[in-house]
């Protein structure tokens, strides 16, 4: 009697995960036609934090992903390009799934809706190293601080 709730639980749980990508264990499929480049949004938009604020997703035709959010200061994310059902998605890093779709020269991408551009700026060029569509995604050597500065840092985030 007192297994049945258990295991009734146990079954919802495992039945909620059975789907779920990983992004360890996605291999990035390639880029499809129009899809590599440089991807930065032009207007304000209510998917970012402040009107101020600038999004750029770059990607490259092996299909790994940058998304690279300026404000105040530069967070990166490390993603990868994947087809689930005739749809391209973005996985990231913190298993976080984006639809991809390009409409006219302009790419939507969660919320977010973004033109294509020449460069990348100066927030997301640290993090980028190769030419052309085949670029590499790391992250950013660090930055010298003044003495006497915060101690703690974070993962993909520049000030």
């Amino acid at each position: 009697m007192k297994r049945t709730p258990v295991m009734i639980l146990l079954a919802a749980t495992l039945c909620g995960c059975a789907g779920a990508t990983e992004y360890a264990k996605v291999v990035a499929a390639p880029a499809p036609q129009g899809y590599a480049g440089i991807w930065t949004s032009t207007t304000p938009q209510n998917a970012l934090v402040s009107p101020d604020a600038v999004a750029r997703l770059i990607i490259s035709r092996s299909g790994t992903t940058l998304d690279c959010r300026s404000w105040q200061r530069t967070i990166t994310r490390s993603g990868k390009l994947t087809s689930r059902d005739a749809r391209l998605y973005n996985i990231n890093e913190k298993n976080e799934v984006s639809a991809l779709r390009l409409d006219r020269g302009v790419l939507h991408y969660g919320n977010l809706t973004l033109q294509r551009s020449a460069l990348p700026t100066a927030q997301c060029q640290p993090f980028i190293s190769g030419q052309g569509d085949n670029w590499v995604f790391g992250a950013a050597a660090p930055a010298a601080k003044a003495p006497g500065t915060g101690a703690r840092k974070k993962a993909g985030v520049v000030r």
